[in-house]
């Protein structure tokens, strides 16, 4: 194969994953978080690496790291997926609600945010009553 070629093949791909990240980012809601949240200090509390949960449309299976402290909620995405997608911490008082729900027959727990309330967070009740212990707060 000509050098040329793979060098074109590999440039495609790699702008196709970018629109692909950026995308995410912004259908999913994780865009208009950022613009609110976006973590400004080292986070300090329990994280929970590889958890799945969905943004809007964007489903984040296996890529999302969750934490939570006294203070609030982080969340990052897990490379590959990283790109467009600034980690983030909410504090407990922007989170609008809380609210236990299910997703085909899996428990889930929906949070919605004050700053941006067309987003939501879905996240396993496991993780959701993982969160609650860590925080002290009552979630689902």
């Amino acid at each position: 194969m000509d050098s040329t070629l793979l060098v074109l093949i590999l440039v495609s791909f790699l702008a196709f994953w970018c629109a692909i990240c950026f995308a995410a980012s912004v259908l999913g809601g994780w865009h208009s978080l950022a613009r609110h949240y976006r973590q400004l200090r080292p986070f300090s509390g329990q994280r929970w690496r590889f958890s799945s949960g969905s943004l809007g449309l964007a489903s984040y299976s296996f890529f999302l790291t969750v934490g939570a402290n006294p203070e609030g909620l982080f969340l990052a995405v897990s490379c590959p997926l990283r790109l467009g997608h600034p980690p983030l911490f909410i504090p407990w008082s922007e989170v609008a609600s809380i609210e236990p729900q299910r997703f085909l027959s899996f428990p889930m727990v929906r949070f919605r945010f004050k700053q941006a309330p067309k987003v939501s967070l879905a996240v396993s009740r496991r993780v959701a009553l993982a969160m609650a212990k860590e925080s002290n707060r009552p979630i689902g």
